[in-house]
């Protein structure tokens, strides 16, 4: 139910919610004056407003998003935070009826009832597909796609009945919406804005760490590097949540890897302390070998022979389902990553203008030598 409240706005406050930010969701880059005077072109076409009838909407407009704004500062309680925007929304429907006729009245209110029914058809048939997904078994990285397809076909319907654009900014809202009610967010207490916040930091913290890969660093550098990432990350995140909300959040960032093989394989708490125990004997073996003088094709023959021989005792920890499920996960990954791969330009294709002579051109199959990755400490598989 909580997702469908924007859709319980009306048909035409949507358009103004989303470009002032009131839900906390992704703004809209057109002007200001731009959006109101489509605003008030789609309202005289639709009822016929008076330009007096106008300038009260811009005024509900704006008390209902600064209302919305306060709410989003300063309540951090799921059940307050609906309780009151429903309230919000109430007093708006309020302060339309006193400036609308009677017959502007009702055909508003049919528009903003064809919207709310359109919303739930397509989120009752989004969580059918969602629920299908989830219970299936298949591979955890094609459940992720197979969900994002479903929340994308909830936009194509609502396109239907409110069109494209609209449907596409409330795709949008939404998802920024779900980002900030996500559970983390809730268990932590925090207010909108400071779950803006917090995805934001995430995101900072995210596009350092592929920034960071791509520049395929020596394996003590890039280590050095990652750690001073990291720690800029967790003062940032201190900064924002207080020292005791920070401890919480340290608490749950730990147990993340232990939810994950609890929620995609149903392994025991004995299970994955044993899993841990084998994957960070691994790393240590791994890091000896990629840090000795080995020459490179010994050295890459010895982590494969460290590889397949804790694959075997990876094996022996899970039982034969949940070994099936893992190795189905990690096949699909390596599927998508070739694939990804094979759809990417060439390093001498991307650089090597076309009206170049071929023997300019660097030899399609040729690549730099590939650096030897850096021993993550983490456990994440």
């Amino acid at each position: 139910m909580r997702r469908l409240n924007l859709l319980l706005l009306t048909t035409f406050a949507l358009s103004l919610l989303s470009a002032s930010g009131a839900s906390g969701a992704a703004r809209n880059s057109k002007p200001k004056e731009q959006k109101r005077s489509e605003l008030h072109a789609t309202l005289t076409a639709k009822y016929g407003l008076t330009q007096q009838q106008l300038q009260q909407f811009d005024r509900f407009f704006a008390e209902q998003a600064r209302a919305f704004r306060e709410i989003n500062r300063t309540v951090t309680s799921p059940k307050e935070r609906k309780a009151k925007t429903d309230a919000v929304r109430r007093q708006f429907k309020q302060n339309v009826s006193t400036v609308l006729t009677p017959e502007q009245f009702a055909l508003w209110t049919k528009n903003r009832g064809t919207v709310a029914t359109a919303g739930k058809k397509a989120h009752d048939n989004e969580k059918t597909r969602i629920r299908a997904i989830k219970n299936s078994d298949i591979p955890q990285g094609r459940k992720i796609e197979l969900v994002d397809a479903a929340k994308k076909a909830r936009r194509d319907e609502l396109a239907k009945v409110v069109g494209e654009q609209r449907s596409s900014t409330m795709y949008k809202n939404r998802m920024a919406k779900n980002r900030m009610i996500s559970k983390q967010n809730r268990q932590l207490h925090l207010t909108y804005e400071q779950s803006r916040r917090m995805n934001v930091i995430t995101d900072l913290h995210q596009k350092q760490l592929k920034e960071l890969a791509a520049r395929q660093l020596p394996g003590k550098q890039a280590a050095q590097e990652q750690k001073k990432i990291n720690t800029a990350h967790k003062d940032r995140v201190r900064n924002l949540l207080g020292e005791q909300r920070y401890a919480l959040w340290e608490r749950k960032q730990a147990g993340n890897f232990d939810r994950r093989m609890k929620g995609l394989y149903g392994m025991s708490p004995e299970q994955i302390k044993r899993y841990k125990e084998l994957q960070n004997a691994r790393a240590i073996e791994r890091y000896k070998v990629v840090h000795s003088k080995l020459p490179q094709p010994e050295r890459k023959a010895r982590i494969e022979q460290i590889d397949a021989r804790y694959q075997t005792r990876f094996r022996e920890v899970l039982s034969p389902d949940q070994a099936r499920k893992m190795e189905a996960n990690r096949n699909y990954r390596a599927q998508k990553a070739a694939r990804t791969a094979a759809a990417a330009p060439t390093p001498a294709a991307a650089k090597t203008p076309a009206s170049l002579p071929a023997k300019n051109s660097a030899p399609t199959g040729s690549t730099a030598p590939a650096k030897t990755p850096a021993v993550q400490s983490s456990t994440k598989k």
